[in-house]
């Protein structure tokens, strides 16, 4: 299935608008087959024209580039749907271009999911571990300059406020919705002992807002030498699940506070321009489509700075110890830092004058585990072979050797199997003890499994033994027992004990909510109006 994505705009504006309002639509479109489409789902394929940079010089549309956190997210969310992001050389024959790609579609066991043509060249994205070139110098803080932070009184910005007093600013400027609790007060307070620290309240997505941020920073003759755009908002929401209200809500702080920023910071001249992006547009994130799409068009804003002569550079953070909401990404694939790294990675990148870098911890044994899928995504090559994950899940010879057991071994096979995903899902890390990591027969909604990890396991089901338990069986209270049971059926082996067996239950009371559902769907759609002639 092919979705070609309207043309760039000229006006930054208007390129915000079109990026958001393409994301619903591709989400709309997502919903529509996953909803309706039986058997082996179809490809998705977008394609876009001249809308990614590709050199430095290139500023390419965050319309477009915004597209990729979409892409990262449905590589976990809907892994059989293989969403592949392609953009095309508007100077060239593009058919041509398109026409090879999908001819080779099936050819390899991985596949790109984000693709440039320029010319007959052909270029793809692959994530690899950065390398620090501290020795640039670049300016960082300026003794006694001015400093604008959004997003300042949450946990990152505080966090970023002391570093700047730390570090000598003489004005930091924080913008915030709301006004500040006693507990900032308080930092605040001791603060304002070594620097003047100035708030103002408002959303930076609003207009004039972020002007009021600027003209607060260079009052009085100050200085302003540096921005940093860090206002978020994170609301967990799959794509199928995904409402229009969701996506403004988060799209509007990240994006369009950006461009507001952008556009405020004009005639300024920064030393540095700092956008704090996510590692959900980096690594992709399940149930963070709103946010990671966001992401990616701040990441796309970055790179269009940058290609138009101006300072800009963002970091795809991943969550920090105790403070800031990229805390709600924390599962059992990424690892916090700590405060006291977080700080040294933003000396240095700024430093380093860097484009852009992803800063976390990421676990790459447990996402293997947990997300099987990224095996067959070419961008996460470098990590999966730098994986030793030997003794992660044992060995597994797959489903095909389940048929050379008797029924009893082929139950245990398949109920370690199982167990050992759902522990490295859920975040259980001691799966050494004699006793299972995961109760036999307790409904796992009971132990904390929310629909973001019913999505995980089903996948991992689904690599293991190319047969996959429906996530509304998952999420419906069954049982680690269960969901072996129901494998055991798809596999066509003969269950030892069939009295023990609930998942049939379970699957049907799941089918008929799942018709109530949609029957009430179908009721609250507006009738078409009739006009009179």
């Amino acid at each position: 299935m092919v979705v070609f994505v309207g043309g760039a705009s000229s006006r930054l504006d208007d390129e915000l608008a079109a990026a958001r309002d393409t994301v619903w639509s591709i989400t709309t479109v997502v919903r529509a087959v996953v909803g309706t489409w039986h058997g082996r789902s179809p490809r998705l394929w977008l394609v876009t024209g001249g809308g990614l940079s590709v050199a430095d010089d290139e500023p390419g549309t965050p319309a477009a580039a915004s597209l990729k956190g979409l892409v990262r997210v449905l590589a976990f969310e809907h892994p059989d749907m293989r969403t592949t992001l392609v953009d095309l050389d508007i100077t060239q024959d593009p058919l041509t271009a398109l026409s090879a790609e999908l001819r080779n579609a099936g050819s390899g066991s991985r596949h790109d999911d984000v693709i440039a043509w320029r010319g007959e060249r052909r270029f793809v994205e692959r994530l690899s571990r950065a390398t620090i070139d501290v020795s640039k110098g670049h300016p960082v803080v300026r003794q006694g300059a001015s400093y604008v932070v959004t997003g300042g009184l949450g946990g990152l910005g505080l966090v970023v406020a002391r570093w700047l007093v730390d570090r000598g600013a003489g004005r930091v400027v924080l913008g915030g919705r709301s006004d500040p609790t006693d507990e900032q007060c308080n930092v605040l307070a001791e603060l304002q002992t070594r620097a003047e620290i100035v708030v103002v309240r408002g959303d930076v997505a609003s207009p004039g807002v972020a002007e009021k941020l600027i003209e607060t920073a260079r009052q009085s003759g100050g200085q302003l030498r540096g921005v940093v755009h860090a206002a978020a908002v994170i609301e967990d929401s799959l794509v199928f699940s995904m409402s229009r209200d969701n996506l403004e809500r988060v799209w509007a702080p990240k994006a369009t506070g950006a461009l507001r920023m952008h556009e405020a910071t004009a005639d300024c001249e920064l030393d540095w321009w700092l956008g704090f992006s996510s590692a959900a547009s980096l690594l992709g994130s399940p149930g963070q489509a709103a946010y990671a799409c966001a992401s990616a068009w701040l990441d796309a804003l970055v790179g269009w700075r940058r290609a138009s002569g101006l300072p800009a550079a963002v970091i795809n953070w991943g969550p920090w110890s105790e403070v800031g909401v990229a805390q709600a990404l924390v599962g059992s694939v990424l690892d916090t830092i700590s405060v006291a790294e977080g700080i040294e990675a933003l000396d240095s990148l700024l430093a380093a004058d860097r484009i852009r870098t992803g800063v976390a911890r990421l676990r790459a044994d447990r996402a293997l585990v947990a997300f099987p899928e990224i095996r067959s995504i070419s961008y996460f090559t470098q990590v999966v072979e730098e994986l030793d994950s030997a003794g992660d899940l044992g060995d597994w010879g797959g489903p095909d050797a389940l048929a050379d057991l008797d029924p009893g071994e082929a139950r245990r096979a398949v109920t370690e199997r199982m167990c050992a995903r759902i522990a490295a899902v859920m975040g259980y890390t001691d799966q050494s003890t004699v006793e299972p990591a995961v109760p036999l027969d307790k409904p796992l909604t009971e132990l904390g499994l929310d629909s973001l990890m019913a999505v995980r396991i089903r996948n991992g089901a689904r690599a293991d033994f190319r047969v996959e338990p429906p996530v509304a069986l998952i999420l419906q209270g069954a049982s680690l027992h269960d969901l072996t049971a129901d494998l055991m059926r798809q596999l066509g082996l003969n269950d030892p004990d069939p009295a023990l067996n609930n998942a049939d239950t379970i699957r049907d009371r799941a089918r008929q909510r799942a018709a109530a559902r949609h029957g009430a769907a179908m009721r609250r759609r507006p009738k078409p109006e009739v006009q009179g002639g």
